[in-house]
C-alpha cells in the first residue's frame, strides 16, 4: 500500500535528480536541512551549503550527468523516512569525449519539514566507475 509520504518521498527523489541533472545547484541545496550530512566514499563529509555550493559548481563545469533511480527500500516514521536509494550516473565530460558510468547505493534520512521532505543525512556508496568509454 502506497501512503501519501511513499509518493511525497518518490517525488522528492525526481526533484533531487532532476536539479543534478539541471545543473540547479541553488535548487539542490533547498532539499538539505540546514544541519545535513553528506558522505561519500574516500572523500570528507559535507556539512555547509557554502562548501557544498563550490563542488556541485565545480562538478557542474565538468561533467553532465543522466541518472537511473530507483527507491529499494522506504521506511517511514511520522516526520522521518529511511530510504535506500540506488542509481545509476552516466557521467560526460564537458572537455572531452570521455563517458564513465558509476553506480551504488544511498541510504538517507530525511525528515518531513513545513516546506516539505528534506535530507538530513547522506551516505553514498557511489565510488567506482562501472564504465569508461575513451
Amino acid at each position: 500500500m502506497t501512503t501519501p509520504a511513499d509518493k511525497q518521498i518518490r517525488q522528492f527523489y525526481q526533484r533531487w535528480f532532476e536539479t543534478m541533472e539541471k545543473k540547479d545547484i541553488e535548487g539542490f541545496l533547498k532539499l538539505l536541512t540546514d544541519e545535513f550530512y553528506l558522505k561519500s566514499p574516500g572523500q570528507p563529509p559535507i556539512t555547509h551549503k557554502s562548501k557544498l555550493r563550490e563542488g556541485l559548481a565545480e562538478y557542474h563545469d565538468n561533467f553532465t550527468s543522466a541518472v537511473d533511480w530507483q527507491i529499494e527500500d522506504l521506511r517511514v516514521f511520522n516526520t522521518e523516512a529511511i530510504v535506500r536509494v540506488r542509481e545509476k550516473v552516466t557521467l560526460k565530460s564537458v572537455k572531452g569525449t570521455e563517458t564513465s558510468v558509476v553506480e551504488g547505493v544511498h541510504m538517507a534520512l530525511l525528515v518531513n519539514t513545513n516546506d516539505g521532505w528534506k535530507v538530513k543525512t547522506d551516505v553514498s556508496s557511489l565510488d567506482h566507475p562501472v564504465s569508461t568509454d575513451r
